[in-house]
């Protein structure tokens, strides 16, 4: 295992999201499909390397009971145990901060009693590794965070110095503190060195993939700035990463619209392929970074109070054949340059770890090859069952002779005992 956790050349960790519903869903979704398409493959083949969930520190809802923000039940503990009760899989944790407000709070010593519950939380989950994004998205300038980037750092250097100090060396080695931007315009003149909390604070550096892709311009804006972004800004956060030889992930990411979007713009922009549009880009970009984890957000967004009217729009890729034809085969089986990694991989290493495109994993095997499996197995069967009998009918006459002289002498012995003690009543 490397120190960082890092998954090793042209590797990335899968991870789901966002709520404990749509997790479920997903790997429900990939196991049906792979019935329909000729797999032999076990549930478990489908279970992604980590999973996501979030929380605020101030209360620390979600944790080890379910909570609902308005954006689906936020459960860590349900995940990690009832989903995945048997399989070694990472959290992705987003850790709310509440702005500048809330990093001022952290700073005066207000949530140490709060950060001594997470650091509790943390040395008991049973997740593999914790991946934990503290003030997630800092630079989004709707969050909170931008009129005092310094306290942002403060926040984020104290609740990484409280952790170490408190968790326990094995614990500690499995936590990593992630420094998570949201990838698009910042306000004023903010550079993200002004965020920046120092290489020995981060161990990880995350972006967030939305609408960036998209070669039309966002409705999120003021006349001055497409606050939508675009794949430049992406582009400088992970050179920014690597420039520190810091492991990246994608943190956050769903096609912002829906996977089904049909509007003005996809048609105008030759945009109508909903693989192409959003998926074959953000795969790029993994190429091309050789970016270590890809959390991908799988759910009904439209459906969320929280999200509901925002335009996320319908991100289960259950909702299109295409697009799982898709992801099966470059996710699931890896079919291209990137090898995306499930359950029991984190932090293993350049360890190679069982994945459903190895022997127990049939997508690709003609529908007849089981068939002459199956019948193959049976003549084997009947050959065997049928000498078995023959043996048995062999060895019948002296089984039988045996059970008659036994029956005998049993009659025998219970008569003799019989007459003895009628005798013995009498005198």
């Amino acid at each position: 295992m490397t120190k960082d956790c890092r998954p090793g050349k042209r590797k990335t960790y899968l991870t789901i999201g966002q709520d404990l519903f749509s997790i479920q869903e997903y790997v429900t979704s990939q196991f049906n499909y792979s019935l329909h398409h000729s797999s032999i493959a076990k549930r478990t083949s489908f279970v992604p390397a980590a999973a996501m969930a979030y929380t605020d520190l101030a209360s620390l809802k979600g944790l080890v009971r379910p909570a609902d923000y308005g954006s689906g039940v936020e459960y860590a503990s349900g995940v990690i145990n009832s989903i995945f009760p048997n399989t070694k899989i990472g959290l992705q944790l987003g850790l709310w901060l509440n702005g500048t407000y809330g990093c001022q709070q952290i700073i005066n010593g207000e949530m140490d009693q709060q950060m001594n519950k997470l650091h509790k939380y943390l040395t008991f989950t049973n997740a593999s590794a914790v991946f934990l994004r503290i003030g997630y998205e800092f630079d989004n300038p709707f969050f909170g965070y931008s009129d005092n980037a310094t306290a942002y750092i403060l926040a984020f250097q104290r609740i990484v110095d409280y952790m170490r100090n408190h968790l326990n060396e094995d614990r500690l080695d499995k936590t990593f503190f992630v420094w998570h931007s949201w990838a698009a315009p910042r306000a004023g003149n903010l550079t993200l060195e002004d965020f920046y909390p120092s290489d020995d604070y981060v161990d990880w550096i995350g972006v967030s993939v939305f609408r960036q892709v998209y070669p039309w311009k966002s409705n999120w804006g003021n006349g001055y700035v497409d606050w939508g972004g675009s794949v430049k800004d992406i582009e400088e956060v992970l050179q920014f990463a690597q420039k520190r030889d810091k492991p990246t992930m994608i943190a956050e990411s769903t096609p912002f619209g829906g996977i089904n979007m049909k509007t003005a713009d996809t048609i105008k922009y030759n945009e109508t392929d909903p693989w192409d549009r959003w998926f074959g880009k953000v795969l790029t970009l993994i190429e091309k970074y050789d970016i270590d984890m890809f959390s991908y957000i799988n759910c009904d967004w439209d459906k969320q109070p929280m999200w509901g009217g925002v335009g996320f729009g319908d991100t289960r890729l259950s909702t299109n054949a295409e697009v799982m034809d898709r992801w099966f085969g470059n996710i699931i089986r890896s079919d291209g340059n990137q090898k995306f990694l499930m359950g029991n991989s984190i932090c293993r290493g350049e360890e190679e770890v069982a994945s459903p495109k190895g022997s127990a994993f049939a997508a690709d095997m003609p529908l007849f090859i089981p068939v002459i499996l199956l019948v193959i197995s049976i003549f084997i069967f009947g050959k065997v069952y049928t000498k078995s009998k023959l043996e048995s009918f062999q060895t019948w006459d002296d089984k039988l002779r045996i059970c008659r002289e036994n029956r005998r002498n049993s009659v025998e012995k219970w008569s003799k005992y019989n007459l003895r003690n009628s005798w013995s009543s009498v005198f």
